[in-house]
């Protein structure tokens, strides 16, 4: 994989393409067109960056702030996740209120939520919120 991406890199340099799509390509190559072992791709990108006479540091720079980028996203999806999955239970606890007019014990057993969930949803209610 290294040496196919190699090839990939030295035919862009050749074709004289501009500093922006060299980039773009190189990070789509570097990011994106993934090495199966993290310490394969810190080789390549030190090659690459031995070849163009660059700088490791702004390299390894890019590639951490990259990869802080990422786990950010990450962290927002487990988020958005969590938040989706307690508007779901929400939803659950106030029809098991107002159809079924179940006792809080049971909604806790029944929604897998707990007894302060069922109690918020309660006093939502109460108010007229949702």
């Amino acid at each position: 994989m290294k040496e196919i991406k190699h090839d990939l890199y030295e035919e862009m340099i050749k074709r004289e393409m501009d500093k922006d799509t060299r980039q773009g390509i190189y990070d789509f190559l570097a990011r994106y067109v993934s090495f199966k072992n993290q310490e394969t791709f810190i080789i390549f990108e030190k090659e690459v960056e031995i070849k163009l006479g660059r700088n490791t540091t702004m390299g390894t720079r890019e590639y951490l702030l990259e990869k802080a980028k990422n786990q950010g996203l990450l962290q927002g999806i487990e988020k958005g996740i969590e938040k989706g999955a307690e508007a779901k239970s929400y939803g659950v606890v106030e029809n098991l209120i107002t159809e079924l007019n179940l006792a809080d014990d049971a909604i806790v057993r029944i929604a897998e939520v707990s007894l302060e969930f069922v109690k918020k949803v309660r006093a939502d209610l109460a108010k007229g919120k949702k």
